[in-house]
Formats: structure tokens, C-alpha cells, sequence
């Protein structure tokens, strides 16, 4: 029973793989006119599940979730901090007009890194996945707050992408009740996701 269930982990970046190439597209971000962008419609409930119907805000979220689970109480609270308030910040700078530069490619690059952190974070080290992180808050942050017409919906994202950081707390600690190394296989697949990503938006 636990081979099986081992298996299913080492399967996991593949259905993941799988699963990507059928829905890379963004909503929430810029996109071709053909592709539907959920805050054409803008409310509060909206902002609230993005973080569940954005892809690459999906992965983050978890992922960080899940390496603040393996650093520890006191490390991985400073994690999520550091991710949370660069986030709001990010937000607020955006909705000030100021744009970072290739914003959809930071994107995708960020799920590829918050994956590689999940696969080497012991190595890395703490500063280096704080700086990680709070570059990437900072950048999901802003693509929000470029596209967001007001405050009320930045605190809508703000609570969904915690409860989504929340989840990936919780399902870190199941996985690694199977094994020590299943959130390493789930790494690889968030970073697999994220090089998908990357070759879709820089083609």
C-alpha cells in the first residue's frame, strides 16, 4: 500500500505536466483578446477565488504554503509574512501605475522558482527563500494591482491567497505523513508546471 501511494507521488509532476498544457492561459492578466479574463467582471468574490483559478497564483500560493511547513513554526510564519506584505505592497505600487517589466513572464518564472525552492530549500537556505518569496509576492502583487480597479478587491485577493498559502500548509503536512520526500515530488511538479509556463509565454 505505501509503494502505491509513493508511486502516485512520483506521478504527480506528470499529471500535473498533463494537466498544464490544457489550461497554461492565465485569467486575471492580460491575454490575447480570444481568452476570457475573469476580471472583466469585477467583484469581490472574484478577487476572493483567483488565487484558485489563476494557475500560476495557485502553484505559488501552495508552494509557499508547503515550504513554510518545511522550515519550521518561526521560519515558515516569516516566510508567509514576508510573501503576504510584499504582496500588498506590490499591489499598492501597482495601483499607483507603476508596471515591473515583463509581467507575465515573471509569472510564469515565479512558479518555476517557488518549485526549485520546494526541491532544494535546505540547500538555498532561509534568506535566499525569503528573497525568493518576497520577490515573487511582490510580483503577483503588482499584476493585480495594475489590473484591480480598486482596494476593496486587493483585500478580496489578499484573503483568498492566504487561505490558499493555508491549504498548502495543510497538505504538506498530509504528504509528508507518506514521506519525507513527497513535497519534493510535488516541487518538481510546480516546477514543471512553471517551465510550461515559461514556454508559453516567451514563445
Amino acid at each position: 500500500m505505501r509503494s502505491r501511494t509513493l508511486s502516485a507521488f512520483k506521478l504527480a509532476p506528470v499529471l500535473t505536466l498533463c494537466g498544464t498544457l490544457a489550461a497554461h492561459a492565465h485569467p486575471g492578466h492580460y491575454h490575447p483578446p480570444q481568452e476570457v479574463d475573469e476580471f472583466d467582471t469585477e467583484s469581490f468574490m472574484s478577487a476572493v477565488t483567483h488565487p484558485f483559478t489563476g494557475l500560476d497564483h495557485l502553484m505559488v500560493a501552495l508552494a509557499i504554503g508547503a515550504l513554510a511547513y518545511l522550515m519550521g513554526k518561526r521560519l515558515g510564519t516569516m516566510l508567509s509574512a514576508l510573501f503576504m506584505g510584499a504582496l500588498a505592497l506590490g499591489f499598492i505600487v501597482g495601483k499607483a501605475g507603476l508596471s515591473v517589466p515583463m509581467l507575465e513572464q515573471g509569472l510564469a518564472l515565479s512558479v518555476f522558482g517557488v518549485g526549485a525552492l520546494l526541491i532544494a530549500h535546505q540547500k538555498a537556505g532561509s534568506m535566499i527563500c525569503f528573497s525568493i518569496a518576497t520577490v515573487i509576492g511582490f510580483w503577483h502583487g503588482n499584476a493585480h494591482g495594475v489590473e484591480m480597479s480598486n482596494t476593496i478587491l486587493g483585500l478580496g485577493l489578499g484573503l483568498g491567497t492566504m487561505s490558499a498559502v493555508l491549504l498548502g500548509v495543510g497538505a504538506a503536512q498530509m504528504m509528508t505523513l507518506h514521506s519525507s520526500k513527497a513535497v519534493r515530488y510535488a516541487g518538481v511538479a510546480v516546477a514543471i508546471t512553471g517551465l510550461v509556463l515559461c514556454m508559453a509565454r516567451f514563445a
